[in-house]
């Protein structure tokens, strides 16, 4: 169950890194000057944020499932 929930944050996380790719947020937590943001690096951040999200939501699926 725990699987499922982190994979729901991580996938939150990635979809708003994806969106927002200019966000204040996104620089304070890559430490980053105001001036210097590269969109793809962040938009490519937010998509492997999503894809592991996904990735831990089917591992606690498959866990919860299995459970004796």
């Amino acid at each position: 169950m725990v699987m499922i929930l982190l994979g729901v944050i991580m996938i939150v996380f990635g979809l708003y890194d994806y969106k927002n790719p200019n966000s204040k947020l996104v620089k304070i937590l890559n430490r980053r000057p105001k001036h210097d943001a590269d969109r793809q690096e962040i938009r490519s951040n937010g998509s492997i944020g999503i894809v592991s999200g996904i990735m831990f939501i089917c591992i606690g699926a498959i866990a919860f499932f299995l459970k004796d």
